[in-house]
């Protein structure tokens, strides 16, 4: 039976509140040399399951299959710019979702990037656990109000904000 999951990573609305929480302020935690937890990535590779990752967070430098790993020298808030991230992404990934995606935006990473390489991996690498995250819709996310009321932040009246 072949495992197939994928996880895919917006912001937790009851942390919206605290976005700092969410940042990383180094490149050091970007890199997955860092992590003091096994993650679900090391897990899937450990039962020798095939593993990609698109702009998912702490994956620089992790020993994935296919990685485009979270990175950036500098970011505003609409702002990724592709190339510090294709630099260090898996050697000829770029090149190969190019070709059978010619459209594949290269100078900033989005939504459409992170949906286009996800789709190129399903396709034709077939991993059995991709991890996408999908950085505009997590902004956003975090900006919005929560729209759940379960996962709202309970106020000291006990009710929900």
């Amino acid at each position: 039976m072949k495992l197939f999951a994928i996880c895919i990573l917006a912001a937790v609305p009851a942390l919206a509140a605290e976005p700092h929480k969410l940042l990383v302020i180094s490149v050091d935690g970007m890199d997955a040399r860092f992590l003091k937890a096994r993650t679900l990535w090391q897990e899937a590779l450990a039962q020798k399951r095939k593993v990609a990752t698109v702009y998912w967070p702490v994956t620089l430098g992790a020993e994935v299959d296919f990685n485009f790993p979270e990175f950036w020298e500098s970011r505003s808030e609409h702002e990724l710019l592709f190339e510090p991230i294709a630099k260090r992404a898996t050697k000829g990934l770029e090149e190969r979702v190019t070709r059978i995606y010619p459209s594949f935006p290269k100078s900033r990473f989005d939504d459409l990037t992170a949906m286009q390489a996800a789709r190129y991996l399903l396709e034709y690498e077939k991993p059995d656990l991709l991890l996408v995250h999908i950085p505009d819709l997590d902004s956003e996310s975090a900006r919005a109000p929560c729209r759940f009321p379960s996962m709202r932040k309970p106020s000291l009246s006990g009710r929900t904000s």
